[in-house]
């Protein structure tokens, strides 16, 4: 998950397809549990937790249209 923790430390968007959901179910629980150090000022950090809907969104067939077109727009309006 090194590539998911650089893009969180840089305020980087990321975007992750999948076939299946299978796949989303382990990644959203990967994140879940994940704690990333996020660098402050010289050496300090603090410990970031990723929050669904907060940090990161999900979407899925099982989204219906209307929040799926929020979604995207989400993320494409919300600056990094």
């Amino acid at each position: 998950m090194s590539i998911v923790e650089e893009c969180v430390k840089n305020s980087e968007k990321i975007l992750i397809f999948s076939q299946y959901t299978e796949t989303l179910d382990i990644m959203q629980t990967i994140f879940d549990k994940m704690t990333i150090k996020v660098p402050l000022f010289g050496n300090e950090t603090y410990d970031k937790k990723l929050v669904l809907n907060q940090d990161y969104l999900r979407l899925d067939g099982k989204t219906s249209v209307s929040k799926r077109e929020r979604l995207v727009n989400a993320f494409n309006n919300e600056s990094s």
